[in-house]
């Protein structure tokens, strides 16, 4: 049985009512014509339910909350716009605690039970793969808003190279693949930096295995001889060790990866190493949250970091995401949240497409997505081996005065690039 984590829908209706109080109440509300949330509620016909798993405890609670946050603060803005088909949106909301397995049965247990009519979330690349071999086995529509890491169980639905029947497909993702998320950091690398050398920093998780794997690929079109590569266990003993291991060698590049705030930490071990490069990249959303520079000051100043959301860039959609979640929260938005944001919408704008809310018909909807978002314009297409895949924008974004701007492509920068970098100095 799944417990929403979300507070009761219905504060007003107490556990004890029996069930003659209860249709009492109804016949009342339904002759005085109050047909609001709380009687959408209570009848249960009038609500629609989408199931989202997220981390909300563990390494990735924080990434997570401000995920729900904006799950959460979309669902209050579609329901005041009137629901989806009259009903009631209701995001109902499960904790992962960034674990595999417990997604997995999170997911069978919501399906079987009938309690929604698509899934969403993912984040953690264990989580999402879990909740797409799920969706794929019972041909159930769930939407996976962040996850770079190359989903296997995408492919495996892959209904082959000679058809696009993206149809027999339930899985939908919104994020890049990781191979998509690399595409603007190497043409920065290729116009302007052209490092002779590479080291390569990433956690022991299938994130840090696929940016390794990318990263390696990147390497050798630059001509990049032997990239040195080294995995590191989350933990600050592990890290302070992989940096003993680079000092000596003098690279001109190196990439940092991590998906959990471990970002941090690596990034303050590589100043109390006085490591200077030519250049640091950060590849995780650790990297990018908004309390990053608070946490590292002096340390972070000039990295760059790959993000899919910034909230300079102007919005391809009449939402003014980031200033509404920070009155709501009290908060700064993150990359996280505004995907979460958009994700609700594209969920929204398929439900009110689908000619009834059977998973065949959902699934029918989605595929023929085109909607303007935060992120961008959202269609899902046929990318190589990804199906249903949403084609990205990516960032390549600095941190410049306790700030993060975006730099690059050049068309969309907010501001110009600082390079190189005299990385001794600026961590006096």
């Amino acid at each position: 049985m799944i417990h929403p984590v979300s507070p009761s829908l219905s504060p007003g209706i107490h556990r004890g009512f029996c069930g003659k109080t209860m249709v009492s109440l109804l016949l009342v509300w339904s002759l005085l014509g109050l047909n609001g949330p709380l009687a959408a509620v209570a009848r249960g016909a009038e609500t629609m339910g989408v199931g989202v798993l997220l981390p909300l405890t563990g390494p990735m609670a924080l990434f997570g909350k401000a995920a729900k946050q904006s799950y959460e603060m979309a669902m209050d803005q579609i329901n005041d716009q009137g629901g989806i088909q009259g009903k009631t949106l209701r995001f109902l909301f499960a904790d992962t605690k960034s674990q595999a397995q417990r997604g997995k049965q999170l997911a069978v247990d919501w399906i079987t039970q009938g309690k929604v009519v698509a899934l969403a979330g993912g984040m953690d690349p264990p989580v999402a793969s879990a909740m797409a071999e799920v969706s794929v086995l019972h041909a159930f529509p769930v939407v996976i808003h962040a996850s770079m890491t190359d989903q296997r169980a995408i492919i495996a639905c892959d209904p082959g190279p000679d058809h696009d029947q993206r149809s027999e497909c339930p899985v939908f993702r919104i994020s890049p693949a990781m191979e998509e998320s690399m595409v603007t950091f190497e043409d920065f690398l290729t116009r302007v930096v052209r490092p002779q050398s590479m080291a390569i920093l990433y956690e022991d998780s299938p994130f840090g295995a696929d940016a390794m794997t990318q990263l390696e690929k990147i390497a050798k079109r630059l001509g990049i001889p032997d990239p040195y590569g080294i995995v590191f266990a989350s933990n600050t003993t592990a890290i302070i060790h992989a940096w003993d291991q680079v000092r000596p060698r003098g690279f001109d590049l190196i990439v940092m990866v991590s998906s959990t705030r471990s970002a941090e930490r690596l990034v303050l071990g590589s100043m109390s190493r006085n490591l200077n490069p030519k250049l640091f990249v950060g590849i995780g959303r650790g990297f990018n949250h908004p309390r990053f520079m608070e946490n590292v000051g002096k340390a972070g100043e000039k990295l760059m970091t790959v993000t899919v959301w910034h909230p300079g860039i102007p919005p391809m959609a009449d939402q003014n995401y980031a200033d509404l979640f920070l009155e709501r929260t009290n908060t700064e938005s993150q990359v996280d949240g505004a995907q979460a944001y958009a994700t609700a919408w594209v969920i929204k704008d398929g439900l009110e497409r689908a000619v009834s809310l059977s998973k065949e018909d959902i699934i029918n909807a989605l595929v023929k997505t085109e909607l303007p978002t935060i992120l961008g314009p959202v269609t899902f297409t046929r990318q190589g081996d990804q199906v249903n895949q949403n084609p990205s924008k990516i960032y390549l974004a600095q941190w410049l005065g306790n700030k993060r701007w975006i730099v690059w492509p050049q068309n969309l920068a907010s501001r110009g690039y600082v390079y190189p970098i005299d990385w001794i100095r600026e961590r006096r």
